[in-house]
Formats: C-alpha cells, structure tokens, sequence
C-alpha cells in the first residue's frame, strides 16, 4: 500500500471530531480524509465527497483512498516474543519528560527496579534537590513537593543514579539542552518517554466555550513536544520514544474535544514514524486512566473513568510487554472491550434543558417529595445557581437544599451549567464546585 505523506497536526480535527455529538446531539461533524489524490482524479472528489456526506450509514471518521473507504477498527493485538535486540537495557539511560509526576516516578521506579536503569527526570518545574527523609516523614501534610523528595530520595537510597532537570518540553531549544546534557552526563540515551500534558479538571471544556488560548494550553506539550523531541534526538537514534497517549483519542468524552486533539496527534505521530524506517521504534500508548495515589486518596476519579482505570501495577506491566515486544506505532491499552466503547462513544448527547421539560408538575419534579422538602435560595448567588440547574435539570423549582444527582444531574449537563452561570456571573468557575458542593446551598459556599 502507498501511504500519504501525514501531517500529524491534522489529527487535532479529531478531537471536536469525537466529542460533538457527545456534547450536544443537534450537531454533526464528519472527518473525511482525501489524502493527496492525483490532479487527474481531483474532477470526481465532489460527487465522492457529496455521496459520502449523504450516505444511509455515516461514520464520523472516514479515510477515502482510490476506490476505498476507511473506517476505524479496533481488534485486540498479540505482541510477539521479546528478542535481546528489542528489550529495554540493563543500566539503560532513560530520559522521562514529565518524570516527576505520579505516573513518571511510578515508571522510574519500575524501570530502576527491573533493569537498574540510570534515569533522566525532566518536569516543567524542576524539582529542588533532596533532603534527608526524616524532615519530610515529620510533615503533617504530604504535599505533590514532599511526595516527589520522597520518591527520589527512595531511589537514591536504593543506589539509582538520578539526574533531575528543568525543561519546558514543548519549546525546541529547551528539549535540545536536555539531550546534550544527558550526553554529557551519560554518554548515551537509550530510550525517552513523553508523559506530559495536562490532565483533570484542567482540560476540560465544552465545544462551545472553546477559546483558542485554552486549546493552544492543553495541547501544546503534546502537538509541540513531539516536534522538539524529534529534532532534538536526530543525532544520538535512541532505541525508542514512548509517547503516553489517551484513550480519548478513540472514545472523546464530554468536555474532552482539545484535550482528545492533543492525543491524538501522538497517535498520528507514531504511526508517520512507525512507516519511516528511521531506526527508531516511536510507540504512542492509549492509556484509559492510571489509578493513582492522588486518585485513590484525594481526587477520586468519576464513575465512567474509575470502571476502566488501570491499577499502577498493572499499567507498569503492560508498559514494559510492550517495550518488551518490538512493536512501535500506535496501540491501545484499554481494560475493557474497546470495539464496545466505541460504538457507545458514538451515541449522541441526550437533551437536556428548556425542550426536556414537560407540563407536568408530578413528570417535571419527580424527586422532590421523595428526597428533600423545598427551601428557597437565600441570596442572589443562590438564586442564579438554582436558576440554571432547573433550566438544564429540567425541574420546576429547585431549592437550595436539593442535591444535584438526585434531581438527574451528569457531568454533560454539569458543564452546561457551569458555562452559563460563567456568562452569567462574569467569572472564572470550576465544575468541580457542582459535584463537591453537591447542593445549591453548598455550591453557592464554594463559590463566595
């Protein structure tokens, strides 16, 4: 097969591709991609595009090529045997951009564990140098700080050989610093993992609320960082470049449309590199969610993420069959049957607001006497945060007492609200404050 020559920056269309219709079920997007076809063919392109825009089965994502059409296909892979030319080394030197987070310390660990790997730590903010553990095993707290001192000062002890710097992984220069000075100090780089990128409540926004400063924010390590990396490495051909990716790039999710974009742009990265035969295994990895320390003790993950989130244990282990294996290109790390989620990530957004409403009292607030008596909002801040939730909750009356998931309320319609109390109340709000406040009463608290 000939391939196109890809522009890995095109697959940000992906992202508002995936998570429109998730988000509201009056709008419709079709990626349709025509390569570079022969000028000789470019006079019929109309009536192809034309027929496949009114096709009797539509596919949000299609690939036309000659007289095919593509559409996405996810089939469970076998990864072949480990050979001893394809395995990560013993006392490897591994370069980790984003290596002090919980995920990157979590690979560290396992890569000095298994393989006594001398590791490069890269973060945006660089970490101060460590201090003896007995100060921070006195502090009341732990803090993000204090549980990377730890980690570090735990490799240490154990004899790893650990060089931490502080890069900004999306600016070209920054990166190439990093590399020369792993070469100055090692003498060699054998693997580099990309795992940065915003993550959380950070990147989430709707559609119709994107402004281009928050895109260019949430997918700049990622579309930016995968360019620097390239440069930076094309002189000391690294055995691989592992970039962490997100099953958001197949299955969107509400409020999801740039950060699905960014991700997505690794994927086509890795699949552009994987058809070069550059000598480098470029792999980028579609992770549902790691579960965490920070997920398990303090910011428990939603429902719909927690059913298919990957312990630390086993997401580790996956990561290293596939390093083990050979493989590059893109692949997908999904605990669950992924072909099933697709097809549910395709169903449109349920309505909600104005036209979900009824006539009647009994069908509109069906709750109310089961759960909560009425008690009226108290101030204007109150009022408006009521006001909104029975617009996009479709209830008649809501009192400052009543709960926001008895009366329907979901992470869809949570944004919803939270876009127009912004509008309506000029200011920056969190949509964590729907679910941690729970009530009107204690959202309205969150918010003063």
């Amino acid at each position: 097969m000939e391939y196109d020559n890809a522009i890995p920056e095109n697959s940000l269309l992906l992202g508002p591709c995936r998570v429109a219709l998730q988000e509201n079920a009056d709008i419709r997007i079709r990626l349709i991609d025509i390569g570079s076809p022969a000028i000789e063919k470019m006079a019929a392109l109309p009536q192809i595009v034309l027929a496949e825009l009114t096709a009797n089965q539509p596919h949000p994502v299609v690939a036309l090529r000659g007289r095919r059409r593509w559409i996405p296909n996810y089939s469970r892979a076998m990864l072949p045997e480990s050979t001893s030319s394809t395995s990560l080394r013993d006392a490897g030197v591994y370069v980790l951009f984003g290596g002090t987070g919980e995920v990157g310390i979590a690979v560290a660990q396992a890569l000095f564990r298994d393989k006594r790997a001398r590791l490069v730590l890269v973060s945006r903010q660089g970490v101060s140098s460590p201090t003896d553990l007995a100060p921070l095993a006195n502090e009341p707290t732990q803090t993000a700080h204090s549980s990377q001192i730890r980690a570090l000062n735990e490799l240490r002890l154990q004899g790893a050989e650990i060089l931490v710097l502080q890069a900004d992984v999306s600016r070209h220069e920054s990166v190439r610093s990093v590399i020369e000075t792993v070469l100055k100090h090692f003498g060699a780089v054998h693997g580099i993992f990309h795992l940065v990128g915003p993550t959380g409540e950070g990147v989430v926004h709707l559609l119709t609320d994107t402004k281009p400063s928050e895109v260019e924010r949430i997918t700049a390590a990622k579309v930016h960082g995968v360019r620097a990396i390239e440069q930076a490495i094309s002189g000391c051909n690294p055995d691989f470049v592992v970039l962490f990716s997100s099953t958001a790039t197949v299955l969107g999710g509400v409020g999801l449309s740039s950060y699905a974009a960014a991700n997505a742009v690794l994927e086509a990265a890795s699949a552009t590199k994987q058809r070069s035969g550059c000598g480098t295994r470029w792999i980028s990895l579609a992770w549902d969610a790691w579960l965490t320390d920070r997920y398990i003790t303090h910011s428990p993950l939603p429902p719909a993420l927690r059913e298919y989130a990957l312990d630390t244990e086993s997401a580790i282990k996956a990561l290293f069959e596939v390093l083990e294996s050979g493989v590059d290109g893109p692949l997908i790390v999904s605990s669950g049957n992924l072909s099933a989620r697709y097809r549910n990530s395709m169903r449109p957004a349920p309505r909600g607001g104005k036209e979900g409403m009824t006539s009647s009292r009994s069908e509109r607030d069906p709750v109310r006497a089961q759960v909560s008596p009425y008690v009226a909002p108290l101030n204007k801040l109150e009022q408006a945060i009521a006001t909104a939730w029975q617009e996009y909750l479709g209830v008649e009356r809501v009192g400052r007492e009543d709960k926001f998931f008895e009366l329907g309320g979901n992470s869809l319609l949570a944004l919803r609200i939270v876009s127009r109390l912004k509008r309506e109340l000029g200011r920056e709000i969190s949509v964590i404050s729907v679910f941690e406040g729970v009530t009107v009463r204690g959202m309205a608290e969150l918010l003063t």
